[in-house]
């Protein structure tokens, strides 16, 4: 399990922004999973890695439009 010192903001589920605090290995041949708290009433919730995205990440140019 990798729990980060400052949590990294996301987008889940399309639209909904959230930030990331750790991330824990389901296996070799597995997604691994990471725990997110939801910005819009503070749910946490568990998400594959395949089911998240940055939020915004200039270096990449990533933003949330455009991911």
């Amino acid at each position: 399990m990798l729990e980060f010192n400052n949590p990294i903001p996301v987008v889940v589920e399309g639209n909904k922004d959230g930030y990331a605090l750790y991330v824990t290995n389901s296996g070799m041949l597995e997604n691994d999973v990471w725990c997110v708290v939801h910005c819009d009433g503070g749910t946490v919730r568990h998400y594959t890695t395949d089911q998240i995205r940055i939020f915004h990440n200039a270096t990449f140019k990533i933003t949330k439009d455009n991911g």
